[in-house]
């Protein structure tokens, strides 16, 4: 497991958007270890709760709709289950067709090969 710097952002498992690294407490014994670290709004987590390697591309969920000249994005989700729900509002708040599609896009986060 690589542990984080200050300053680096990293992703929280299980929320979406990005924190930055502020402090990194560790615990000494025969090795230096990091036992907690605190983001940039305060709040403490544990390493192990923290995203440091990033993929090569992201997966987004666009919403379509088609007003007659073609399908056009109107919603960009990063989770199914919010691409979902704005599908759904548009399905019924809007009387012209509408579809979700899955778009790969590169991750400006992944800088290459990491150890």
């Amino acid at each position: 497991m690589r542990y984080p710097k200050i300053g680096e952002q990293v992703r929280v498992k299980g929320e979406t958007g990005l924190h930055t690294i502020t402090v990194a407490f560790a615990k000494q014994w025969r090795t230096t270890r990091i036992v907690e670290l605190v983001l940039d709004d305060g709040r403490s987590v544990r390493p192990d709760q923290v995203v440091t390697r990033y993929q090569k591309t992201i997966e987004l969920f666009v919403t379509q709709v088609n007003y007659g000249d073609g399908w056009e994005d109107v919603t960009q989700d990063e989770t199914r289950s919010e691409a979902r729900q704005s599908l759904k509002d548009y399905r019924l708040n809007d009387p012209h067709p509408s579809r979700q599609i899955t778009r790969r896009e590169p991750n400006e986060l992944h800088q290459g090969d990491q150890s």
